[in-house]
């Protein structure tokens, strides 16, 4: 079953210890954000990834870096949320998001 965080109004991302708090030995994974639809904020995998490493549970990250995933290695080289954290097994990054291209950065033959 899926589970949420919910934003608050002091904070409309993910709280990696929150997070935590609602896995139990059923679940599959967790999704990080990098780059939130509503203010671009970037989630923190580094934290979740040390608090999973930390406490000792096997669960993997998925990072849904479509919005940061372009930008970020740019703008914060220094920030950790891709492979360089143990526990990230999955990235995906989309063209679509990407200003100005008429179909984003593919085209279909």
């Amino acid at each position: 079953e899926e589970r949420f965080v919910y934003c608050t109004p002091d904070r409309y991302i993910l709280d990696p210890a929150e997070a935590i708090n609602l896995c139990d030995e059923n679940t599959i994974g967790i999704c990080m954000i990098l780059g939130t639809t509503y203010t671009g904020e970037y989630e923190d995998v580094k934290c979740l990834n040390d608090l999973l490493i930390e406490r000792n549970i096997d669960i993997p990250i998925h990072v849904d870096a479509a919005s940061g995933g372009f930008v970020a290695p740019f703008i914060v080289p220094d920030l950790e949320w891709d492979f360089r954290c143990a526990k990230v097994v999955s990235i995906n990054v989309s063209g679509h998001k990407v200003p100005h291209p008429p179909l984003g950065l593919w085209d279909f033959p």
